[in-house]
């Protein structure tokens, strides 16, 4: 047999077992969906975070804190095929599913989040503050989009517990999120009226007007409002008067390019967004 039969048959068999190796990987991927059971109609809706519980006990600096302005107020629509959010993360999934497992409440957030290293050193339902004894049991949905790795994700895929949710007494949900973060969130009706920093009666300017026709970013205008309120008072208490004039005077700034967005409900979100996330750090106004 000539040199080139040998390298074209060595080929020819490197291509097959690649075949065979993917479709082996999509077999599994697609087994792993059908495991899964379809979302149940309980958290089929549009959700709104409502609370934002962090580890009270933690000893380190999480990415998120306590009712933080930039989760708090985001919205979540989850439909049987699809799952979006507006949170920072901006993930979206397609055709969720769920396992459903019962387990210790004590148990769940000892394997889903992060152990301190000092004092008490695992976390208890009661660091994040919720309402479940140790020994309750509880039932958790793990939730995985329908193809692991092509259908996006519903939240942290971070190898220790991916997202689970927990359906609470009075139309609420928790859903682990990132950087040992829960949310608490709360069923929005059918008929939600836009609640802004401001009241939508009295909206005159376009801005004004596209703010107080959406839900999304009315919500946005208060959380950017809160988040700017909880700076001054933070530099005030702190007696750091020129923090305080960095503030106001960034904040202006800030309106003024907001208000170039108009109309653009897109422009709009994209600017409150970064206003919040320039607001969570207090060392931009030093």
């Amino acid at each position: 047999m000539s040199k080139y039969s040998n390298t074209r048959t060595s080929i020819t068999m490197f291509f097959f077992i690649t075949c065979s190796f993917y479709m082996h990987v999509l077999a599994l991927a697609g087994s792993e969906a059908i495991k899964g059971q379809s979302l149940p109609p309980d958290i089929i809706g549009t959700w709104q975070v409502a609370k934002v519980k962090v580890d009270t006990g933690a000893s380190r600096k999480l990415l998120y804190q306590h009712d933080d302005p930039r989760l708090k107020g985001r919205i979540f629509k989850i439909a049987p095929d699809k799952f979006v959010q507006n949170t920072p993360e901006h993930i979206s999934c397609t055709n969720p599913n769920v396992t459903v497992e019962r387990i210790l409440a004590a148990t769940l957030i000892k394997n889903s989040m992060s152990w301190r290293g000092i004092g008490q050193e695992i976390p208890t339902p009661q660091d994040f503050e919720l309402q479940h004894d140790l020994n309750e049991q509880v039932d958790v949905l793990r939730a995985r989009c329908g193809i692991k790795y092509w259908a996006g994700s519903l939240g942290p895929d971070d190898g220790i517990e991916g997202v689970w949710i927990i359906i609470l007494p009075g139309d609420r949900l928790a859903i682990r999120w990132f950087d040992d973060t829960i949310l608490i969130l709360s069923r929005l009706p059918v008929d939600a009226k836009p609640k802004a920093s401001f009241n939508c009666a009295k909206a005159a300017t376009p801005v004004e007007k596209t703010i107080c026709g959406s839900v999304a970013l009315a919500f946005f205008d208060q959380s950017v409002a809160e988040s700017y309120l909880n700076a001054v008072r933070g530099f005030t208490e702190a007696k750091d008067f020129d923090s305080v004039k960095n503030v106001k005077a960034k904040q202006k700034k800030w309106i003024k390019k907001r208000n170039a967005c108009g109309t653009n409900v897109a422009c709009l979100e994209k600017s409150m967004e970064e206003q919040l996330e320039v607001l969570a750090e207090p060392g931009n106004f030093y």
